[in-house]
């Protein structure tokens, strides 16, 4: 059976409110530092990534003012010893700008695993994240789109999660630890690891930025359920740890 190891890439520190990750919960608290990440995901046979990250001129100017830690590929190379051009694979959680700005000039050549759903949310004019889609980010990417929750290599799924866009999608590796999933859904450890009352009431906090509150609250419930371990894709903590599994 095939197993993983999983190494935290983060390129950038963001600052904000915490309830912009946890829906009705946390008001009136101090700013929190939160992270962005690329996730490289290594095996015997498979080595791919997870998102490709984006630029921090471009989320400070969409209203989240974030300091680039190191480039992508840097970051790659420093921690992995893997080049941008050696990633064949990447599979996107979803295509808002900071998720997917790097593909085109990083990783050209790959093949892109996307949601059917969210290609399509993103392309819809009237959708309220309109302004979270740049098409010229991901226009003529190479793309292995799928259709709810896949199998994409042996020891490797996504999991069909929407709720924070249209048709966002989480990842599950098999490693030594058990299943670790990468959310795709917008959110720092305290979503899946509530303090009382929240965690006796509701299990998960629903992340704060979402299109719709009810699905992001069954997606992330669902993905907690079916891991040992889940990563938030914004939260600091894994910035300085190496490896996962």
């Amino acid at each position: 059976m095939a197993r993983y190891t999983i190494t935290p890439i983060p390129w950038g520190k963001t600052t904000g409110y915490k309830n912009l990750m946890t829906y009705l919960w946390g008001f009136g608290e101090p700013p929190i530092e939160a992270a962005q990440y690329c996730w490289l995901i290594q095996g015997d046979k498979l080595t791919c990534l997870v998102d490709t990250g984006g630029l921090p001129e471009t989320l400070t100017m969409h209203g989240f003012p974030t300091e680039l830690l190191e480039p992508v590929d840097v970051g790659l190379q420093k921690r992995a010893g893997v080049r941008a051009g050696d990633i064949k694979m990447v599979i996107l959680t979803h295509l808002h700008f900071d998720h997917v700005e790097n593909a085109k000039k990083l990783f050209p050549k790959a093949k892109y695993v996307v949601q059917k759903k969210e290609l399509d949310g993103a392309h819809h004019e009237g959708s309220i994240q309109r302004s979270l889609y740049v098409l010229e980010h991901f226009a003529d990417l190479d793309f292995a789109i799928v259709d709810g929750d896949t199998e994409v290599a042996e020891g490797i799924k996504v999991m069909f999660t929407p709720g924070h866009s249209s048709g966002g999608q989480s990842v599950l590796i098999d490693t030594e630890d058990g299943v670790v999933g990468i959310s795709g859904l917008c959110t720092i450890q305290e979503n899946y690891e509530p303090p009382e009352p929240m965690k006796s009431l509701m299990g998960v906090i629903v992340p704060g930025i979402h299109m719709d509150a009810q699905a992001a609250f069954e997606s992330a419930k669902r993905l907690k359920a079916q891991c040992d371990l889940v990563l938030a894709n914004h939260d600091k903590k894994w910035r300085t740890v190496s490896k996962i599994g």
